[in-house]
């Protein structure tokens, strides 16, 4: 073992001279300098690190002190393994993060008021979403109800015919072969349970759509691991079909994907907001009548995203739910999925009742990036930290009411011809 700054000179010129690779570095520092002595994680990790950007830095000619200056250490040791958290890693981005609330939820996990953090680059997204958690407000609050549909992972498998296929998808829909499943899934997890499964076929392919409850984690790997152990299980059990397994994922998942089978089947949580608001309050606020919000909401939600070819009818919900998950640690490709939103109007006795529906929300908050960092910093902000098992649920409800105040505001602002432009121009440029 020698002092940090010789270790560094000293794998950076093995790096150089081609006798490693970038993602050799923690392993090779951690046998050639540290004895294989797995306590020495945080430092060797930081050195592997340093190597790679002083290898950027001279290798492309350019500087990266920002980049430098804003890392933070996810490394930690288990076992005889180093557990990067990501491969290669050089450091980490900085993205700004705000705050907007309190808004006042109804709902079954969340009934107080709450403060929202969103990690954006987007000038006057906070602002705009403040004046709708404003009016929300001002009406009693938004009103949520959730349901979880679990996780899904949808394997692929064939058999030699279309005929053994199709008796195989008969036999695994059995409410007997769905007990035997479940039951195969308790005696080996601890926290994922089998909700149901759905099979659908075409030719002798057969899909396997398994929906997973994995407690507070968002669960994807676990939904991996357990689709494994269910295919070796029917495997087993329908062994003279010989089915065999052509992908672990066969994309009716569907992950990270926007597709109309979430939209139907559910992925994570299903949710739905409302807030019912007198038209006084639009008027004093926006200038703006419950007609023109609702005829506005119609052609450009409904007819103006029909034409564009979009899967679901919303104004920016992708918009809050992006920063929401930066912010807490999500998976951020799962926006594919999470950003399906319907924003709906009716105009019943003279009031506005305004909703949202997110049918298919991948989230949780212990695992992944969530209890990294700032991540975690924020989910304390969310009071998505307490011991009830209900954290998932309850950012789940803040993220849908919060959606809904930020489409509110934006269909009322667009109903003001073009204050929504001036408003950007005049946040973002100070003009």
């Amino acid at each position: 073992m020698g002092d940090i700054e010789t270790i560094a000179s000293k794998t950076l010129l093995a790096l150089k001279q081609n006798k490693i690779k970038l993602y050799e570095l923690e392993e090779y520092i951690m046998e050639k300098f540290y004895n294989n002595e797995y306590k020495h994680v945080a430092i060797v990790t930081m050195i592997a690190e340093d190597c790679r950007r002083n290898f950027l830095e001279e290798e492309l000619g350019i500087k990266l002190p920002k980049i430098r200056a804003a890392n933070i250490n996810i490394a930690v040791k288990k076992e005889n393994l180093i557990l990067k958290g990501i491969e290669n890693k050089i450091g980490c981005i900085t993205i700004p993060l705000g705050i907007a609330g309190p808004l006042k939820i109804n709902a079954k996990h969340t009934t107080n008021s709450n403060y929202i953090p969103l990690a954006t680059n987007e000038a006057a997204l906070i602002a705009g979403l403040q004046k709708g958690i404003k009016i929300c407000n001002i009406a009693g609050g938004v009103s949520v109800i959730l349901k979880y549909n679990g996780i899904t992972r949808s394997i692929l498998v064939e058999t030699e015919s279309m005929q053994n296929t199709m008796k195989l998808s008969e036999q695994l829909n059995s409410q007997s072969t769905i007990v035997q499943l479940q039951q195969h899934i308790e005696e080996h997890a601890e926290y994922t349970k089998l909700l149901k499964l759905t099979t659908h076929q075409i030719a002798n392919k057969l899909w396997i759509r398994f929906s997973f409850d994995t407690s507070e984690a968002m669960g994807m790997n676990s939904a991996t691991k357990y689709s494994v152990l269910l295919f070796e299980k029917i495997k087993s059990i329908f062994s003279e079909f010989s089915p065999q397994l052509v992908s672990l994922s066969g994309n009716l998942c569907v992950d990270k994907k926007v597709s109309y089978a979430n939209i139907l089947l559910g992925r994570g949580y299903e949710l739905h907001a409302q807030v019912i608001i007198d038209e006084k309050i639009l008027i004093e606020t926006y200038n703006c009548t419950i007609e023109l919000l609702h005829k506005l909401n119609y052609w450009k939600n409904y007819i103006g995203s029909s034409l564009a070819g979009a899967i679901s009818n919303n104004a920016h919900a992708a918009n809050i739910i992006a920063a929401i998950f930066a912010a807490t640690g999500q998976d951020l490709a799962q926006l594919g999925e999470a950003s399906i939103c319907f924003t709906t109007t009716e105009v019943k006795d003279k009031k506005l009742y305004f909703s949202i529906t997110l049918p298919s929300l991948p989230l949780g908050t212990i695992g992944g990036g969530c209890n990294k960092a700032t991540a975690e910093e924020c989910l304390n902000i969310l009071q998505c930290n307490k011991k009830d098992n209900n954290n998932t649920k309850r950012l789940a409800e803040i993220i849908a009411a919060t959606v809904l105040c930020s489409e509110l505001n934006l269909l009322a602002t667009l109903t003001n011809e073009t204050e929504l432009a001036d408003s950007h121009i005049r946040l973002a440029r100070g003009e």
